[in-house]
């Protein structure tokens, strides 16, 4: 029988901790691009070839840039599974972002997810395909209203880590269920409403939407 999860080392830091991540990451890949483009013009043949083999390299991590690792396809179909790997680059950062607003300025996690996704064109793209006639503008006002009434919510970072994996599984299996290759925003917008209808509902332009993917 297989059991999803999901467990991210970033979530687990603090933000000091996932700054120096991402910026040792940016580092890496700046000397790197600065160091295929300096050997591709040495005059030794092994260093221009190495110079070619960057290149494949980074062309492959742009290709990849918005995949996720593997494949929903792919799942075991037995055993524990975590899902960090089938996550898009997006999707990570939209938890990522709405897990420090819940814990650090406080509020409703679930509304704070929800306000990174409406950020997003693709699932504007999709409220409007489900029906969804809004101007984004005072939606936006809406759920910083709705945010601002929710300031008393307090979370715990181990609530916020079980509330994001508990939502993630959830994603997942939506986006299954779709043959979707990777965990997207849009899976995370249906859990949402499957998982925290009365959330969703809190919010007038949402209220009595149904999903259409």
């Amino acid at each position: 029988m297989r059991q999803l999860y999901f467990k991210n080392l970033r979530l687990e830091m603090g933000m000091g901790g996932r700054f120096l991540v991402r910026l040792v990451i940016y580092v890496f890949y700046g000397m790197l691009t600065a160091t295929m483009i300096v050997i591709l013009f040495a005059e030794m043949r092994w260093l221009q070839s190495l110079g070619f083999f960057l290149i494949l390299f980074l062309g492959d991590r742009l290709l990849h840039l918005n995949r996720g690792d593997k494949k929903l396809a792919y799942l075991p179909a037995a055993g524990r599974v975590n899902l960090n790997a089938y996550l898009t680059p997006i999707t990570f950062s939209i938890l990522e972002r709405s897990f420090d607003q819940a814990f650090f300025i406080r509020g409703d996690f679930f509304l704070w997810l929800a306000r990174q996704l409406l950020d997003q064109s693709r699932v504007r793209k999709l409220l409007r395909k489900s029906g969804v006639k809004v101007k984004w503008h005072e939606a936006d006002k809406e759920l910083q209203r709705l945010l601002a009434d929710s300031r008393r919510e307090k979370y715990k970072k181990a609530e916020l880590l079980t509330l994001t994996e508990q939502l993630v599984a959830a994603a997942a299996t939506e986006a299954l269920i779709i043959n979707g290759n990777y965990v997207n925003p849009e899976h995370l917008l249906l859990a949402l409403f499957k998982r925290e209808p009365k959330a969703m509902k809190g919010i007038s332009f949402l209220g009595s939407v149904k999903i259409k993917l």
